[in-house]
């Protein structure tokens, strides 16, 4: 099967760039030819910002991989900030069945952990435009980051982005329930 892993790796090395490194390697030596579409968060700045809720970019050069490797299937892990969701599009445009890996809540709250100055944090998981989050500046003690990566999502949420995955790899019982009971239609 030929398999197309999508990630952008963060800053400096986390636990989900260790499972895309894992992931490939197993899926190689069970005999799968698999390629990494790579996109990173090295040179984050306002360019990046401004292109994360549609990164036309990441669209086109997602396209690209796609059309050169013409894979079965794609496996997308982190798209927060370097691809951002355009790539969902860039697949289904070339109907290639995609599969997303939730690594954390990122789409259900800007903190992406549900806490905040180490305390839990679930506002952002009610209906509507989590201004309490913005107000708090919970992504990077941002306001600005926080409503920008709010919008962003908020956006997506409005005209089900997500719907575009065929499945989702969720990190446990705990993620499936609070994905289930959130306002993203793709986990109705």
């Amino acid at each position: 099967m030929r398999i197309l892993v999508i990630h952008t790796f963060y800053k400096l090395q986390g636990g989900e760039d260790v499972v895309v490194e894992n992931e490939m390697k197993l899926l190689r030596e069970n005999g799968h030819q698999v390629e990494l579409l790579k996109f990173d968060n090295s040179n984050f700045g306002f360019i990046k910002l401004i292109l994360m809720p549609f990164n036309l970019f990441a669209y086109f050069k997602t396209k690209k991989f796609i059309r050169h490797f013409k894979p079965n299937i794609i496996h997308i892990h982190n798209l927060h900030f370097g691809a951002s969701l355009s790539v969902l599009y860039a697949a289904k445009n070339l109907q290639i069945p995609v599969v997303m890996t939730l690594h954390n809540y990122r789409f259900l709250c800007p903190s992406g952990s549900l806490y905040f100055n180490g305390e839990l944090f679930i506002d952002s998981l009610q209906p509507g435009f989590p201004w309490s989050a913005v107000k708090k500046g919970v992504y990077k003690n941002s306001k600005i980051l926080t409503f920008w990566l709010a919008l962003s999502n908020y956006f997506h949420r409005k005209i089900n982005t997500l719907n575009i995955a065929d499945k989702f790899i969720l990190l446990g019982k705990h993620s499936l329930h609070l994905f289930s009971e959130s306002h993203f239609k793709a986990f109705k």
